[in-house]
């Protein structure tokens, strides 16, 4: 005996093609869902990994300048402490941190407001150019002389630190540079820091 339930009468009177029908339809729909859900996490991934190729290129423009400063700032310690021949490779490197900046400059209008470093590239921009711009005073111009911890290490005296202006600025720095009593005390060897 058959029983007979209410509203499946319909569906039971159905020829076999639409019964199929209705039962691929049903399962589409969880289906189709389940595959929206895949395509927005693949296109979440898709822009996470732009974003990241975008950070890596901002990055290989900004690890150029930190190199080329870096030089800098080791050529203008020599310059500092009579070296001659290195200000011509003091200004090649100076010129090589203004292009490389240059290039920072340009990436950060592109995605500065993404990476939120906006602020950083002005920062660098105001204060590279004092950085790069040493210019030593003439002997005359140094500061008092001061206590050196070597230099009593060693039974040397201390010796004057030159002052150094900055030509952008226009503002004083004091800058240790090299001095006999350090020198004195390497070139004796170990035996000079007892």
């Amino acid at each position: 005996m058959r029983r007979h339930l209410p509203g499946f009468t319909q569906i039971a009177n159905l020829g076999i093609a639409t019964k199929l029908g209705l039962i691929v339809t049903v399962l589409a729909i969880p289906i189709c869902a389940l595959m929206f859900v895949q395509y927005q996490d693949r296109q979440a991934a898709t822009s996470q990994s732009q974003d990241e190729a975008n950070g890596l290129d901002y990055v290989s423009a900004v690890m150029p300048f930190l190199n080329q400063v870096q030089l800098h700032r080791g050529l203008a310690e020599r310059v500092l402490r009579g070296d001659t021949a290195a200000k011509a490779n003091l200004d090649r490197t100076a010129a090589a941190a203004d292009d490389a900046l240059a290039n920072i400059n340009a990436l950060d209008k592109k995605w500065g407001g993404d990476f939120k470093t906006k602020e950083m590239v002005a920062f660098i921009n105001t204060e590279w150019p004092k950085a790069r711009g040493l210019e030593v005073r003439p002997k005359a111009e140094m500061g008092p002389p001061r206590w050196n911890p070597r230099a009593q290490r060693t039974g040397t005296c201390s010796v004057r630190v030159p002052t150094v202006t900055s030509t952008a600025a226009g503002s004083a720095l004091s800058v240790s540079a090299a001095n006999a009593a350090s020198s004195d005390a390497s070139a004796s060897g170990p035996s000079g820091w007892r």
